[in-house]
């Protein structure tokens, strides 16, 4: 239900950012490069838009603010007066989508803009897609429950560094695990940190995306 609600109020933003600009639906689609009626959709809720999709709505209108659209903080424009280094630059900024990076959840990763939490702005890793949060403890001690782990897509799974940690989704699976070499070579093998946790095996032609993970932020206890 949380998602629906963010997808809804992502919705109501998009619509009055609009009016705003006495836009119709038609004059941003041709902007963002978009097929006529998915800005309908989008505001009916009916589709979502991906995070690289918005980057052209950004470049048209690079006053506006992301953070406003994203998650209503802060005023829909910069203002004039505002200091250009309190403007984010939004080609650098990391979402962090409102999901978990699971073993054993059957729901897939997307990259919806709706499912934006926040951004971190990390100059050491602009090059990172997203993060996300780590829920269980399958990759424990390396990683908590809450901690939050940033990924880069590969664009070329032939490119895998096996024993390297990599987020990895499938049709009914993200699994946050180290890749290694299955003795079928049509499959991964997939290991967790956690002795308690049996190995995975998973056909690669049923993954959708493999993601490496280039840095964590770490929940801390008190």
């Amino acid at each position: 239900m949380e998602n629906l609600a963010t997808a809804n109020r992502f919705s109501v933003r998009l619509r009055e950012f609009l009016f705003n600009q006495k836009l119709t639906n038609r004059e941003l689609e041709l902007q963002m490069g978009l097929s006529n009626g998915m800005i309908g959709k989008i505001i009916k809720g009916q589709s979502s838009i991906s995070i690289a999709r918005l980057e052209k709505l950004f470049v048209a209108y690079p006053d506006l603010n992301p953070n406003w659209l994203f998650i209503g903080k802060g005023k829909m424009f910069f203002s004039e007066e505002e200091d250009e280094k309190k403007r984010i630059n939004y080609s650098n900024a990391i979402p962090h989508f409102d999901i978990e990076a699971t073993a054993g959840d059957t729901l897939v990763f997307e990259e919806n803009a709706e499912m934006v939490k926040d951004f971190f702005y990390l100059p050491n890793y602009s090059d990172c897609d997203f993060a996300v949060n780590v829920w269980g403890d399958s990759m424990f001690p390396r990683l908590k429950s809450g901690d939050i782990v940033l990924c880069k897509k590969l664009s070329d799974t032939g490119f895998i560094d096996y024993g390297e940690m990599y987020l990895v989704v499938t049709n009914e699976q993200r699994l946050l695990k180290y890749i290694r070499k299955a003795e079928d070579d049509t499959c991964f093998r997939l290991v967790s940190e956690n002795e308690h946790y049996d190995d995975i095996e998973v056909q690669k032609d049923q993954v959708l995306g493999v993601y490496a993970v280039k840095g964590r932020i770490e929940r801390i206890s008190f």
